[in-house]
């Protein structure tokens, strides 16, 4: 925090004079780093944020996730089980009121987790017909294998 003295000082056009004068208090912005590295998996997923440095000017933090509160502290983790892009925006404010934003967008993309499903057709092994058909009936799976013992 700085101390900056001021005086004002006014004349009519009658020659009258008034003086005011004060100590403006001035707070620097606060400064956060935050080490940012973009993230991608498979839900559930989870992602951390930190803030790099709580001591430089911040007395509160409050974190977001795409636009909905998610809570404060210098550190945050999130487990994502839904699949899609997220956003992140951390506000923090320093001792004396002056606030920052920062953003960013498209940071975490969470990719949907692949299920496995086999139906089996027939249902029970006949030893005289020893067939079996087994389809893959799973979803959002790029390849798939098969093991059978």
């Amino acid at each position: 925090m700085e101390s900056i003295t001021y005086q004002v000082e006014a004349v009519s056009e009658f020659g009258c004079e008034s003086t005011l004068g004060g100590v403006l208090q001035v707070y620097p912005m606060p400064q956060p780093f935050v080490n940012v590295l973009p993230g991608e998996g498979c839900q559930p997923f989870t992602y951390q944020l930190s803030l790099e440095d709580s001591s430089a000017f911040i007395a509160s933090t409050e974190w977001a996730v795409n636009g909905n509160y998610s809570g404060t502290g210098v550190s945050r983790q999130w487990v994502f089980t839904e699949p899609g892009w997220y956003n992140f925006m951390l506000t923090v404010t320093s001792p004396g009121g002056c606030g920052l934003t920062l953003e960013w967008d498209s940071l975490v993309h969470v990719l949907v987790q692949a299920e496995a499903g086999i139906l089996c057709s027939p249902e029970e092994l006949n030893l005289q017909t020893p067939e079996v058909i087994l389809d893959f009936t799973g979803n959002q799976a790029d390849s798939i294998w098969w093991t059978l013992d």
